[in-house]
C-alpha cells in the first residue's frame, strides 16, 4: 500500500432538506445547532477554560466508508441542512449520475461473470454504457430502461455477486420514479445516500448541550488525499478512524484484486499507532451495520476469515471480531484506550446519539 506517512520522515421520505439561511440562533431539539464552517486555525491565545469547553474531531478512513454521509447527517441534524435552494438542481444531477455510474459497475459486473442475456437487453446494456456519468437528463424513456434493468436476472446477479460497494443502489433506483420527474427535488434521505467522493478539507462546527463546541473535520479517504492528514495531526484533539462493516467482501474502488478489510486494517495501523496520536483520544467506528446485518444472511463471513469459529449469522459475534482484528494493530497504545463504536451514519438517532457518546468520551480523557 506504501507508506501514507513516509513524508513525515521517520427519516421521512417526504422530507425536504432544510432551508440554509443566516439564522442559527433557533431553538434546536437535536444534539445542538449549526455554527457554520471556518478555515481558520485556532486561535494561539484560546485560554486553557475555553480549549477544555471545545473538542476538535479529525473524521480519517478509506474511501467509500461513510464518512461522508456522517458529515452530512450531522450538518442535517444541527439545524442549517446541506444545500441552499439554489444548490438543489445540483444535487438531482449528482443523483442522477449515481444512478447512471452504479447500473454501468453492474454492466461491467455482468461481461465478467459472462452472463447470458437476451439481444434486446443486450442493446439496453449497449446504450447505457455509451452515456455519461454526468449531466444526464433522465427521459422517461431512459427511466423505463433503467427499470427494466434493473429488474433483469443479470443485473441482480450482478448486483449479489458486486465486489464494489454501490450501498446506495437499491434505495435509489426503488424511488427512480420520483428520482426521474422533471420537478424533481431531493429529499434528506436522497441527499443521504447520495454517493460524492470528499476532495479536500471540510469542516462543520456544532454547539452541543452545555456550550461545548465541537468540530468535526472531515478529510478524503482515497488514497491521493491521504497525505492531507498530516497537516492536520496537530490541531485535533481526538480522532475518529471509520471503517464500513459491510465492505468484507469487497474489493478497493482504486484497485482491483486489493481486499477493502486488509486497506483499512494497514491504514488503521499506521494512523493508530502514529507519534502525533499517542495523547489523542482515539475512536475507531465501525460503520454501515445496518447493511451488514442484511449481507450476513446472503455472503458467508467464514468464507473471508476461515479462522471465525462463532456464528456467521450473529451481528454481534460478527461485529466484536471485526473490532479484535483492527484493535490488534495498536502497538503504540493500549487497545483498552480505543472506543469501538458500531454504527449507522444514515441513522439520524444513532448519530445523534454517538455525537454525545464521543463529545464525553473526549472530556473526560482532557480531564485526566
Amino acid at each position: 500500500m506504501g507508506g501514507i506517512f513516509s513524508s513525515m520522515k521517520d427519516k421521512d421520505e417526504n422530507e425536504k432538506i432544510p432551508q440554509n439561511n443566516n439564522n442559527t440562533n433557533g431553538n434546536n431539539t437535536s444534539v445542538g445547532q449549526q455554527n457554520g464552517t471556518s478555515n481558520n486555525n485556532n486561535n494561539n491565545n484560546t485560554t486553557n477554560a475555553e480549549k477544555k469547553s471545545s473538542v476538535s474531531v479529525l473524521l480519517l478512513g478509506t474511501g467509500e466508508t461513510g464518512k461522508s454521509t456522517l458529515f452530512k447527517q450531522i450538518e442535517l441534524i444541527n439545524g442549517v441542512g446541506i444545500i441552499k435552494d439554489h444548490e438543489r438542481s445540483m444535487w438531482a444531477s449528482l443523483i442522477h449520475g449515481n444512478l447512471i455510474s452504479d447500473m454501468k459497475t453492474l454492466i461491467n459486473i455482468v461481461e465478467e461473470l459472462n452472463t447470458e442475456i437476451d439481444d434486446e437487453t443486450n442493446d439496453i446494456l449497449q446504450e447505457i454504457l455509451e452515456l455519461p456519468d454526468q449531466n444526464v437528463t433522465i427521459t422517461d424513456e431512459l427511466r423505463e430502461k433503467l427499470k427494466k434493468l434493473w429488474g433483469c436476472d443479470a443485473i441482480k446477479h450482478a448486483y449479489d455477486n458486486r465486489d464494489q460497494a454501490l450501498d446506495s443502489a437499491e434505495y435509489l433506483y426503488s424511488h427512480i420514479d420520483r428520482i426521474a420527474k422533471p420537478d424533481y427535488s431531493p429529499t434528506v434521505d436522497d441527499v443521504l445516500h447520495c454517493r460524492v467522493k470528499t476532495l479536500g478539507v471540510h469542516q462543520v462546527e456544532i454547539v452541543m448541550e452545555g456550550g461545548i463546541k465541537f468540530r468535526l473535520v472531515d478529510v478524503g479517504g482515497q488514497r491521493a488525499e491521504r497525505r492531507k492528514w498530516l497537516e492536520l495531526m496537530s490541531e485535533v484533539d481526538a480522532v475518529i478512524f471509520m471503517t464500513s462493516l459491510a465492505e468484507y467482501d469487497q474489493d478497493c474502488y482504486e484497485e482491483k484484486g486489493c481486499w477493502r478489510v486488509k486497506e483499512s486494517l494497514d491504514t488503521f495501523e499506521k494512523v493508530v499507532n502514529n507519534k502525533l496520536f499517542q495523547s489523542v483520544p482515539f475512536i475507531l467506528m465501525l460503520n454501515k451495520s445496518d447493511l451488514f446485518e442484511k449481507k450476513l444472511d446472503k455472503k458467508s463471513f467464514k468464507k473471508y476469515f476461515p479462522e471465525f469459529s462463532g456464528n456467521e449469522k450473529d451481528v454481534k459475534e460478527c461485529t466484536d471480531y471485526l473490532a479484535k482484528l483492527f484493535l490488534t494493530k495498536c502497538k503504540e497504545r493500549s487497545s483498552s484506550s480505543v472506543l469501538v463504536q458500531p454504527h449507522c451514519a444514515i441513522d439520524k438517532n444513532a448519530t445523534d446519539k454517538m455525537l454525545q457518546q464521543v463529545k464525553n468520551f473526549v472530556l473526560d480523557s482532557k480531564k485526566n
